[in-house]
């Protein structure tokens, strides 16, 4: 959980994110829904003007901190993809609401525990622990 929900915080400070809701769940990494799992963090955030401008200033901001752009080495994506520490980050507009912007946070498939029919693949909203203080 750590392994996304840290940089999720990290990344709402750093861009300056406003508006924010955030949920942590595990995701199958495999289509069965069994073992293994990575934590995935779908962060939502309010676009502050132009929607392209804000995008491309808050991945800016992403790779000033570290994230680099594009998957992770060997994974190929056609994505607006960007990864750090086997973190990837997806981001893209809200299909519903074009005033909304969205990042998906996925760690590694790392996780084996079975967590088919625990209810932990349902989400569980984390926003108080990734908003500034």
């Amino acid at each position: 959980m750590a392994q996304v929900v840290d940089p999720a915080k990290q990344l709402v400070g750093t861009a300056n994110l406003n508006g924010i809701d955030a949920g942590f769940s595990f995701e199958s990494c495999n289509d069965q829904g069994e073992p293994p799992y990575r934590g995935r963090v779908a962060l939502t955030f309010l676009i502050d003007g132009d929607s392209d401008a804000y995008l491309e200033k808050v991945q800016n901001a992403m790779v000033t901190d570290g994230w680099n752009v594009g998957g992770l080495p060997g994974q190929v994506s056609h994505a607006n993809l960007l990864n750090k520490d086997g973190v990837t980050a997806n981001m893209s507009l809200l299909p519903s609401d074009h005033t909304h912007s969205q990042i998906i946070l996925r760690g590694q498939c790392r996780n084996t525990t079975d967590h088919h029919n625990d209810g932990k693949t349902n989400g569980t909203n984390i926003t108080s622990q990734v908003a500034p203080q």
